[in-house]
């Protein structure tokens, strides 16, 4: 029972509290890659009659407005899940040692080289479509070659940091799901870009090799990273399920006072003091 009519909380750690948020994240991303998937997909099988009639390219248009702007607004969801989650976890980076802390601070640089390729892929697919639009709507052949650069390098910075971000506390069975997550994230970011590079610089006025460039991407680019997401996912949810089982046991303890002015003792706490001897007897 609390005493004074005070609540006691209990505390879950920031290393837990964060691992759930990644999880939601991972799931959010995944639900957006495999919507732009089956956009892709849907999108290759109406550029033939929305390119025959001039009645068919509205409906191809708003499909491609909503997809993009639900495929943004995932991105924007999973983005700020995620980093307030890789926060949490980088805040209790010492409640599980020294591995945990090492391992996050790489985790930090693979996450901001990351970010800087983001950037970077985002201001060269601006600049390209501004100055080169290509082909019927399409991405020009520059375009694809220079996603097929970046995207497979951005996979792997993605990859490291989840990674590294959960390598110190998964146990072997997690690791190698971990690795082969990231494994087939690099492949399906190299995919895509290279099937329908392949398909768009092979026939660049044939609109079935086209089209059949973008089914492939869809299902072989937006498959192997929705795989990807769905393994990094399975085991963050084991991780975070063993650490609430205290496998592996906090280093901090896990109590938090009810309110942060209220005195907090010594971690570990000292032995209770010895029994003295024992009273004399009575005459």
């Amino acid at each position: 029972m609390p005493r004074a009519g005070l609540p006691l909380y209990f505390y879950e750690g920031r290393t837990i509290r964060g691992t759930g948020l990644i999880v939601w994240a991972l799931l959010i991303e995944l639900v957006t890659v495999v919507f732009a998937g089956l956009t892709l997909a849907a999108l290759a099988l109406m550029l033939g009659p929305a390119l025959q009639s001039p009645g068919g390219v509205v409906p191809s248009a708003l499909t491609a407005v909503v997809a993009v702007c639900g495929i943004s607004l995932g991105q924007v969801v999973m983005a700020v899940l995620f980093l307030v989650g890789f926060r949490h976890v980088y805040a209790g980076r010492h409640e599980y040692g020294l591995d945990q802390a090492q391992s996050l601070e790489r985790a930090l640089v693979f996450l901001m080289v990351y970010l800087v390729l983001t950037i970077v892929s985002y201001l060269y697919t601006v600049t390209s479509n501004f100055l080169e639009p290509g082909l019927a709507g399409l991405p020009a052949v520059d375009l694809l070659s220079g996603n097929l650069v970046l995207a497979p390098i951005g996979a792997t910075f993605a990859g490291l940091a989840l990674l590294y971000t959960a390598r110190a506390l998964a146990e072997e069975t997690q690791r190698r799901r971990l690795v082969t997550a990231w494994v087939l994230g690099i492949a399906g970011a190299t995919a895509g870009p290279l099937l329908l590079a392949f398909a768009v610089s092979a026939a660049l006025n044939d609109l079935d090799s086209i089209v059949s460039g973008l089914l492939a991407s869809a299902v072989a680019g937006q498959g192997l990273s929705a795989l990807s997401l769905l393994l990094f996912a399975l085991a963050f949810h084991d991780i975070r399920r063993n650490l609430e089982a205290g496998r592996p046991a906090p280093v901090l303890p896990r109590i938090e006072q009810a309110y942060p002015w209220m005195y907090r003792p010594p971690y570990p706490y000292p032995p209770p003091p010895a029994a003295g001897p024992p009273p004399p007897p009575k005459p």
